[in-house]
């Protein structure tokens, strides 16, 4: 895809990658809420006659405190029809909730023989507030699911538009081909600022990563007004701080399009974005791919400073900072 469609559609899949992780994360969190608000309770001390399946149930503790301490008590089930005893084992691991105003952590595990009615009693310090035992399923699978789920979606739809917009760029980067000769300029705005890659570097550590907001919208913006194509400064900063994977593939080939329009052979492409994406949170690739990027781009201001002016054009001076 050539055209500017491809960043749109891009764009389009990264936002609903975001939007779909969310959705599914809020809809998976309110289902386990009503799992929660549906659990059989027992108060501590105290007895019920609950109606149980043939299934494993997780046996949880609930109490203000249940996610950091649960004290000592004990529970008896017992089938109300014949008065038999049902197993209880312990719970195998760590598995804590709060919803629906429940905070909860789990105990044991049981598994009714026969579906019916049941009496559980329990015994035991009451504490303070409301202390129940609460028999329900498992909460670890539908957990897992959400947040898999959530994740799922939006990497496989984040991934898909950034690649899109990435390819995008790698192959608008070429719809130009400008022949090789003289060189020239890619377009006849002002010139853009050359600077330091040490001194870049420098900024990107003491500031904590702040000054790529000012490195952002100032490359973008210059390279804009200079050729009159691009996302521009604001547009750019936008890209950066939403969806920032996909600047990596962008700013890189607007820099290898002016080197090509500009008769030189352009020396990146949206392919160096692959430096940044997906590894971005390593450090040496962001260090070659800001040194690539930072560096092809001093070229680029440099030799087009050193062109002499058309005829009739006054001389044309870097934009200083």
């Amino acid at each position: 895809m050539r055209s500017r469609a491809g960043y749109w559609l891009g764009g389009a899949l990264v936002a609903a990658g975001v939007l779909g992780a969310v959705v599914w994360f809020v809809v998976s969190f309110l289902a386990i809420d009503d799992k929660v608000d549906d659990f059989q309770r027992v108060p501590v001390p105290g007895e019920e006659t609950v109606g149980l399946e043939a299934q494993k149930y997780v046996i949880y503790y609930e109490s203000s405190t249940a996610d950091e301490f649960v004290p000592a008590f004990s529970i008896d089930i017992v089938d109300a029809a014949t008065g038999a005893s049902v197993a209880i084992a312990a719970y195998g691991g760590t598995l804590t909730y709060s919803y629906s105003g429940h905070e909860g952590s789990a105990v044991a595990t049981v598994t009714p023989p026969t579906a019916g009615d049941y009496l559980v009693r329990t015994d035991g310090d009451p504490g303070v507030g409301t202390v129940n035992v609460a028999l329900g399923e498992s909460l670890a699978g539908p957990l897992l699911r959400t947040i898999l789920g959530a994740f799922g979606i939006g990497a496989v739809l984040g991934l898909s538009g950034v690649a899109l917009i990435g390819v995008t760029a790698v192959r608008r980067s070429r719809l130009h081909p400008a022949p090789l000769g003289e060189p020239g300029q890619a377009g006849k705005g002002p010139l853009g600022q050359p600077r330091g890659v040490g001194f870049g570097i420098l900024m990107f550590v003491v500031t904590f990563g702040i000054y790529s907001l000012y490195w952002v919208f100032k490359t973008q913006e210059e390279t804009k007004r200079h050729t009159g194509e691009g996302l521009g400064g604001v547009v750019g900063l936008v890209v950066w701080l939403v969806i920032s994977p996909v600047s990596a593939f962008v700013i890189p080939s607007e820099i290898g399009e002016m080197h090509r329009r500009a008769g030189r052979t352009p020396p990146l492409t949206g392919w160096t974005g692959l430096w940044l994406f997906p590894c971005g949170i390593l450090i040496v690739p962001a260090i070659v791919w800001f040194v690539r990027v930072q560096g092809a781009l001093n070229r680029y201001w440099e030799a087009a400073a050193s062109q002499p002016p058309s005829a009739g054009e006054e001389p044309r001076d870097p934009v200083l900072l």
